[in-house]
């Protein structure tokens, strides 16, 4: 199965996620405050699961942007930092 990192709290992020659990990905949704996350997790259908940027990131084969653009750039520094790639 493969890991799907969605990267994003917003609506965006949801649909994103809840479209690859229902192909039968593996998801993992990140916030900067994962508790945000806490309701979709528990309504999600499949392998649902939150955690942080550099968390989500890291798990992820394929990593999903999802957040306002004038965010992206600190975002992709900050997974960069915690991809495994980097290390």
């Amino acid at each position: 199965m493969t890991n799907v990192a969605v990267l994003g709290s917003g609506v965006v992020g949801a649909t994103l996620a809840n479209g690859f659990l229902e192909l039968g990905y593996a998801v993992m949704r990140a916030s900067r405050e994962p508790q945000k996350l806490a309701e979709w997790k528990t309504t999600a259908k499949g392998e649902a699961s939150v955690g942080t940027f550099a968390e989500a990131a890291k798990w992820g084969e394929i990593v999903v942007i999802s957040v306002k653009g004038t965010a992206a750039e600190g975002l992709v520094g900050d997974s960069q930092q915690a991809s495994p790639a980097s290390s």
